[in-house]
């Protein structure tokens, strides 16, 4: 899910972001402050919740969400997960990705953006040991975003690992989970593969 790197991509463009001539338009405005709640150390997840629930307002249209309101959604069925609240979290990001063809997104916001929703909806859902949906939102994944190279390997090892939890024959597992080694190889996700080559033998 959500790691450190999206964090600090945050914090490198927080100051250019305050410091914009348009920092006071609403549509800039709101994103200056998501960042400044995600980036307060003093704030507990409960307040942050909270936070992030008043600047998107309390009705969610997911059909006509934009690039904006889905980073602060995906946050907020982040922050309710580490609250232990993830019934509350995959209701939040499954209403995104069932409707990925009406958000308000450019082609090129959709790569960027909605398979981050589709690898942490899929981790929420292997963590609840719903495999087979997980499995489908995998396949989903990589029909829609195969070209978005950096979550491929994700997409393809979460497959496999689904397929044996669901008891599929042993080469239609091993498949993905090749997929997923050489393509995490391929493109320096060494973690990944190396992950994979430890607990399944595949190289």
């Amino acid at each position: 899910m959500g790691g450190g790197g999206d964090i600090g991509n945050i914090r490198e463009n927080y100051r250019s972001l305050t410091t914009n001539p348009l920092a006071q338009r609403p549509f800039l405005n709101a994103i200056i402050s998501y960042a400044k709640i995600i980036l307060d150390d003093t704030m507990q997840d409960a307040q942050k919740l909270d936070a992030l629930y008043a600047i998107l307002g309390q009705n969610i249209n997911m059909c006509r969400l934009n690039y904006d309101q889905l980073l602060i959604v995906n946050q907020i069925a982040l922050t309710h997960a580490r609250l232990n609240q993830q019934d509350k979290a995959i209701a939040l990001l499954d209403g995104v990705v069932q409707n990925a063809d009406t958000l308000l997104l450019t082609a090129t916001e959709k790569l960027e953006i909605m398979p981050k929703q589709y690898v942490d909806l899929t981790a929420l859902l292997v963590q609840a040991g719903d495999y087979p949906k997980a499995a489908e939102l995998c396949k989903d994944a990589l029909k829609r975003y195969r070209v978005a190279m950096l979550c491929l390997p994700t997409f393809a090892y979460t497959l496999g690992v689904c397929y044996h939890k669901m008891n599929k024959d042993k080469p239609e597992y091993t498949h993905w989970l090749t997929v997923a080694y050489h393509a995490a190889r391929g493109i320096g996700q060494n973690a990944l593969a190396d992950k994979i080559r430890q607990e399944w033998g595949i190289q």
